[in-house]
């Protein structure tokens, strides 16, 4: 299950990292997270500050 987790981190973190290099507003972004991997606003937020 740990794997699971880390995978999906991996994931998200590579989705958020890619939408910033093509220059894709932080709310966006955001709303894509919640959207795609079915996070909360404060999990979307806490992964676009990471990333």
């Amino acid at each position: 299950m740990a794997d699971a987790k880390r995978e999906k981190d991996r994931s998200i973190m590579a989705f958020v990292q890619d939408k910033q290099e093509d220059g894709a507003p932080k709310e966006t972004v955001m709303m894509k997270l919640m959207r795609y991997f079915g996070l909360s606003r404060n999990e979307a937020e806490s992964y676009y500050e990471r990333a």
